[in-house]
C-alpha cells in the first residue's frame, strides 16, 4: 500500500470515527432522557464501529434502490446498523 493510500485510509477512519462518535452522543442523550444508560454499552460501539467499518475501511461495490433513493451498499449497511442501534436504545434503553 502506497503512502497516499494509507493517508486516505487513515483520514477516512478518523472522519467516520468522529461521525460515529457524534451519533453515539445522540444515543447517550436518548438514554439520559429515558433514564437508562445500560444498553448504551451495546449501541454506542455499534454506531461507532458501523461508521468506521462501512464508511472508512470496507468499500462494497454497487448500488441498491431503497424507497426510491439510490444508495451504495456501504450507506445501506452503515445507516441500517445505526437505525438498529437507535431502535434498541429507544425500546430497551
Amino acid at each position: 500500500m502506497n503512502r497516499e493510500r494509507k493517508i486516505h485510509l487513515l483520514t477516512a477512519i478518523g472522519v467516520m470515527g468522529t461521525i460515529g462518535f457524534l451519533y453515539a452522543v445522540v444515543l447517550a442523550i436518548i438514554g439520559l432522557l429515558r433514564g437508562n444508560l445500560g444498553i448504551l454499552i451495546i449501541t454506542a460501539p455499534l454506531a461507532i464501529l458501523s461508521h468506521v467499518i462501512f464508511g472508512g475501511v470496507w468499500n462494497a461495490p454497487g448500488e441498491i434502490k431503497v424507497l426510491g433513493k439510490k444508495l451504495t451498499w456501504n450507506e445501506l449497511l452503515r445507516f441500517g446498523t445505526l437505525t438498529c442501534a437507535g431502535v434498541i436504545q429507544i425500546l430497551w434503553g
